[in-house]
């Protein structure tokens, strides 16, 4: 039973109720589970108790030596990414019966690089630290570093969230070129998680981009990287590829990550025509696929008069869209006052 369970069912009690069921709940708690969590103290001083609970908690998460605990976490991450904590591989320098505590101790550290203001002295290096962790729990999301395919689930922080975690932070710092081209880079150089779309990373750092002028300086940028994937050489790409070789695949990847980053951008920007038209230059596929891509981009920001252009643009070109983009634009011929998303939901109810 969860506490707020718990919470409701005992308001139909009144006071000598609940006294009752305090005694019969102390009768079935044993003495050493009594005396290891101090039931006897918070029975005897509940507000005393709590508050010293409270406390101690916030000390525990409270950074004093920043050297030291820097020394800790590169320690940790030098384990993990040795794979010592993975649970059935033999080492002699993480105990079995420790190895699967990794969890709480990404959990502490996380909370704990928390507490360090970003303009601290010591703010960013326990950024860089934050990223660190981030980028090693992606890293387990493709390879076994810990027993478990699913890290992020583990500790309890969605990929989505822990990413913004440390973009917020960048962010802090700065908003500069290294700032932003860092938190591009975070997305489009770690693997994501099973239950993690890259276009969700892309959609958290949109929104972290708060105004117009950061939105230009990402698109600036991003087309930087953009023009320096197309020129990747074979070693550079196997400095970077997990399978160090280099992939027609991975560039082409990379190239359609950028380039949905870009139009994303711009469609915030309200430059919708300059948008599609960087969008159907750059993005790699084929005719049917990119067109399939874009009008589901444009049915996402309700572009209506944009969807209709582009899809009629696609058959005078004899490009064949898919069934559902075909079933869209009938219905929305038939119902011109109806909305795209309503168009859409309606498809995935037909299917």
């Amino acid at each position: 039973m969860k506490a707020s369970e718990l919470k409701e069912l005992t308001k139909k009690y009144d006071n000598g109720e609940l006294r009752t069921l305090v005694k019969e709940l102390y009768k079935k708690i044993p003495k050493k589970i009594r005396e290891e969590k101090d039931i006897d103290q918070l029975i005897t001083d509940l507000p005393g108790t709590l508050q010293a609970r409270k406390t101690a908690k916030k000390a525990q998460n409270t950074v004093t030596d920043f050297p030291a605990f820097k020394a800790e976490i590169e320690k940790f991450i030098d384990h993990a990414e040795q794979q010592d904590y993975f649970l059935y591989r033999p080492n002699r320098h993480i105990v079995k019966r420790e190895r699967s505590k990794w969890r709480f101790i990404v959990k502490r550290y996380v909370k704990q690089i928390q507490t360090i203001p970003v303009n601290d002295k010591n703010g960013r290096e326990a950024t860089e630290l934050l990223k660190k962790l981030y980028e090693l729990m992606c890293h387990a999301c493709e390879v076994y570093l810990f027993n478990t395919d699913d890290p992020f689930a583990s500790i309890g922080i969605n990929q989505t969230a822990f990413y913004e975690l440390v973009v917020q932070r960048f962010f802090a710092q700065g908003i500069t070129s290294e700032s932003i081209v860092n938190a591009i880079s975070l997305y489009l150089d770690n693997e994501n998680d099973v239950d993690t779309s890259k276009i969700w990373l892309e959609e958290s750092l949109e929104e972290n981009l708060k105004t117009p002028a950061m939105k230009e300086m990402a698109i600036q940028q991003a087309q930087k990287l953009l023009t320096k994937n197309a020129h990747r050489t074979t070693q550079e790409w196997s400095e970077i590829s997990s399978e160090d070789a280099f992939t027609k695949y991975e560039q082409e990847a990379v190239n359609n990550e950028l380039t949905e980053f870009i139009f994303l951008s711009k469609l915030y920007l309200s430059e919708y025509e300059e948008g599609i038209e960087f969008f159907k230059q750059n993005y790699q596929d084929s005719a049917a696929a990119k067109l399939d891509v874009l009008l589901d981009w444009l049915q996402s920001f309700e572009l209506k008069h944009e969807w209709i252009v582009e899809y009629e643009k696609a058959i005078k070109k004899g490009i064949e869209p898919s069934d559902r983009s075909q079933n869209s634009y009938d219905v929305y011929k038939n119902e011109p006052n109806q909305g795209l998303d309503n168009i859409y939901q309606d498809e995935i109810k037909r299917f």
